[in-house]
């Protein structure tokens, strides 16, 4: 697999490399599908988000158009008190423990000791099909070593940040809060797929993870404010809900204090109008975000994916697919 997981994985990761996509009879068939225009994708992500079916013509409802103009203000003015949750106050430390390399596997296992979450997912982790060997590992020590660095890294940030993103307020969050985390999962493991063999990979990581936060505070502003049981049909409305949150995930990410490199990533991102400079992170996460998308509502990878981002959907597939 990367080296956010064992090496064991990844010798299995390298020996499926070469195996098709799809199936040889459907690759013909498949063999012309163009990867689905950005706003188009946005659209049927942000559909799939809130429970709609999409209906093409149709105009931005009066309700909506203020929505996206609320959501505006907030980028303008910056986020309300309230609308985003703080991360976990433990989070900070624990990213800074396990980004140093002179910290032994010992004094790792004792400060995951202290937090009983932590502890029963570094087991939990250890002892899954990713990572396990012939016997069950029972010792905190044993499986900090199997994780690796990297491992616990993916593995903090994740079930730290998991609730943030499940915080389930109201109509529209609990209709959307799982898909969110679900793409936030998928995202995060592409984006740091993508920048394998770069000193910035677990930033990757987290520019994944971030790239749709705007998302969070747009559910707490519909939870409030939108008194409708459903949201707009129109594809035109979902693209911009996606566009205009794109910037407020900038705001999340100076908010919650994450590097500055993940800061430039987002906010490279979200200025659509001036594509990243190729081989960056922003661009790495802009696909991404695209094979994140796809991979989350169930499309075909199209046959026009560069190499890298076949080994990436690959790998989204082993870990995702049921």
């Amino acid at each position: 697999m990367w080296n956010f997981f064992s090496r064991r994985a990844s010798r299995g990761a390298h020996a499926n490399a070469a195996a098709p996509l799809i199936p040889a009879p459907a690759a013909a068939a498949l063999a012309a599908m163009p990867l689905p225009a950005e706003p188009d994708l946005d659209a049927r992500f942000s559909a799939r988000l809130l429970d709609v079916e999409l209906a093409d013509p149709a105009e931005i409802a009066r309700a909506e158009r203020a929505l996206l103009t609320r959501l505006e203000d907030l980028n303008r003015a910056g986020l309300a008190s309230g609308l985003v949750s703080r991360l976990p106050v433990t989070l900070p430390r624990l990213l800074t423990l396990v980004r140093r390399d002179d910290v032994s596997n010992r004094e790792l296992a004792a400060h995951l000791a202290r937090d009983t979450a932590l502890l029963g997912e570094v087991i939990r982790l250890a002892n899954s099909p990713r990572y396990r060997g012939q016997g069950r590992i029972a010792n905190l020590e044993a499986a900090v070593q199997l994780l690796g660095q990297s491992g616990l890294q993916q593995l903090v940030s994740r079930v730290l940040m998991g609730p943030v993103f499940n915080r389930q307020q109201g109509h529209f969050s609990r209709s959307a809060s799982t898909h969110l985390w679900a793409h936030a999962e998928r995202c995060a493991l592409a984006c740091a797929f993508l920048r394998l063999g770069q000193a910035d990979h677990f930033d990757a990581y987290l520019a994944g993870m971030l790239a749709n936060a705007g998302l969070i505070a747009a559910l707490r502003v519909l939870d409030q404010d939108y008194l409708a049981p459903v949201l707009s049909s129109s594809p035109q409305f979902h693209a911009a809900l996606i566009e205009v949150t794109a910037r407020l995930s900038v705001h999340i990410a100076g908010l919650w204090d994450f590097p500055p490199s993940v800061v430039e990533a987002l906010q490279l991102r979200a200025r659509r109008e001036a594509p990243p400079r190729p081989g960056s992170l922003a661009a790495d996460l802009l696909r991404a975000d695209r094979l994140a998308k796809l991979h989350l509502l169930g499309l075909p990878a199209p046959a026009s994916l560069a190499a890298d981002e076949q080994r990436c959907w690959q790998e989204l597939q082993r870990v995702f697919s049921p």
